[in-house]
Parts: structure tokens; C-alpha cells; sequence
């Protein structure tokens, strides 16, 4: 069986992005941060045998996928 994936609520509190978010302000965060906050869940993560990803790590990786860009173009 393939290990869980760390959840956000693993690591310490000034790093989770909701609090950064409420700490900093949105202004601090990355666009990766940002999207992982409007997201709230992995991918994956409540299949068993299913190595996931959590929140933040999804969004990072769409982001990647995106080309490292939101921001549509019209």
C-alpha cells in the first residue's frame, strides 16, 4: 500500500496557508497558496491504497500544468 499524503494540518501552524492568509494577507501568498485555500482538498487522498496529494501540492502541480499562469489572456 502507497503511503497518505501529508495532510496541511501536519505541518506547523505558520505554514498552512489559511493562516498565512489571515496572518499576512493575500498579498504574501503565491498564486500556488492562494488556489490550494480555494481548492481545501487534495486529489486522491480518501482512496485507499491511493499515494494523494494535499491541497497544496495539487495546486502546484495544476499550477505547473498551467503553465505557472491564472491569469487568463483575452
Amino acid at each position: 500500500m502507497k503511503p497518505k499524503s501529508k495532510g496541511i494540518l501536519s505541518w506547523p501552524k505558520a505554514e498552512r496557508p489559511r493562516k498565512r492568509l489571515l496572518a499576512e494577507g493575500a498579498e504574501k501568498l503565491t498564486e500556488a497558496e492562494l488556489l490550494a485555500i480555494i481548492l481545501r482538498v487534495g486529489r486522491g487522498t480518501f482512496k485507499a491504497g491511493v499515494c494523494g496529494q494535499n491541497a497544496s501540492d495539487f495546486a502546484r502541480s495544476f499550477m505547473k500544468m498551467a503553465g505557472n499562469n491564472l491569469v487568463w489572456q483575452v
